[in-house]
């Protein structure tokens, strides 16, 4: 059966010349048939929109250019959050020098005035707030 005659046999309100042919057949469609009648011209009608939609130069499994260019480009490194307002790998640095140099002198680590102090030295204003030194820095024992 032709795949129009399956369609329209799937309508509602088919015409009177069909219904005629489908009770002179004496078998009507099973409603699976019916089903997959429809489902084959829904895939029919969207390829046929897609063809359209992409043009002559379209290739089997390439999308076109209004659905490639939809979707926005990967970002390649996002970070989230605010900025680090500290230098940590300079302040550490800056500190093991001070506790060796310290150690060496007194023969005991320095406490976290000391060390804070000597970090504000060499860093001035930006000097992080002692309890996130201790938080960041090792701490040293006796």
């Amino acid at each position: 059966m032709p795949a129009a005659v399956r369609s329209q046999l799937a309508l509602p309100g088919a015409p009177a010349k069909v219904r005629v042919q489908r009770l002179a057949r004496g078998c009507p469609l099973e409603p699976y048939e019916l089903k997959i009648a429809e489902l084959w011209e829904r895939w029919q009608k969207i390829s046929e929109a897609i063809e359209r939609m992409s043009g002559p130069r379209a290739v089997l499994g390439e999308a076109p250019d209004a659905l490639v260019h939809a979707t926005p480009a990967p970002a390649t490194k996002t970070r989230r959050g605010r900025r680090p307002i500290h230098h940590w790998p300079l302040i550490e640095r800056l500190d093991a020098e001070f506790c060796l140099t310290s150690c060496a002198e007194t023969r005991r680590p320095p406490s976290w005035k000391e060390r804070r102090a000597a970090l504000a030295k060499k860093l001035g204003t930006d000097t992080p707030h002692l309890k996130t030194l201790q938080r960041r820095l090792p701490k040293l024992r006796s």
